[in-house]
């Protein structure tokens, strides 16, 4: 868990898949950066692929 960056990326997301001129996602954006956030940071020790 890390306790930086949360808010970041909270926000660039948000910039990302919302319309933030909308007032109802920009309050909904305030009130999740109102909170406080962590990130979960997985290191995977390996990754596997099947094609199919």
């Amino acid at each position: 868990m890390e306790p930086d960056g949360a808010n970041e990326l909270a926000s660039r997301l948000a910039a990302r898949y919302w319309d933030l001129g909308d007032p109802a996602h920009a309050e909904t954006l305030a009130g999740i950066l109102a909170t406080d956030l962590v990130r979960l940071v997985i290191h995977p020790g390996t990754v596997s692929r099947y094609l199919m």
